[in-house]
């Protein structure tokens, strides 16, 4: 693997941190770590709501890697009279797209233009994790 670049992705959750996920490359390749794509918008999502207009804008900002807009729409969301639970949700959402801002470029941003999808599909996985997972069965 000398010389070969690895690409890696996550949801950055406990244990799939980009520093432990990295640490796996063998010395003489190089890793190129992502934040799973579609983690990073259902957080947003869930954050800011599924059909509000902040939350597509919000997407849009970071698909574009535009920090100085997304700043402006979270703070015109926390503007509005949120719950505690909201206000929460959304301080949360803030620190782990600010911890994972660099990991959100995507290949063809960072240079790469031949890759169009890095990973599997989650969903794909699912007739074998459920014979695995289930009571009794291997």
């Amino acid at each position: 693997l000398a010389g070969q670049t690895i690409f890696l992705a996550s949801d950055a959750g406990p244990g799939y941190e980009p520093a432990k996920l990295l640490s796996l490359v063998p010395q003489g390749a190089h890793g190129e770590y992502f934040l799973d794509r579609y983690h990073y918008l259902q957080k947003i999502e869930h954050t800011l709501g599924r059909h509000n207009e902040l939350a597509m804008r919000a997407i849009k900002a970071v698909r574009h890697h535009d920090q100085a807009e997304l700043t402006i729409i979270l703070d015109t969301y926390e503007s509005q009279n949120l719950t505690e639970k909201q206000a929460d949700d959304l301080t949360r959402l803030r620190k782990y797209l600010q911890q994972n801002w660099r990991y959100i470029l995507s290949p063809q941003m960072r240079g790469f233009k031949d890759i169009h999808l890095i990973g599997s599909v989650e969903s794909s996985h699912r007739a074998f994790t459920y014979r695995m997972k289930k009571q009794g069965k291997s």
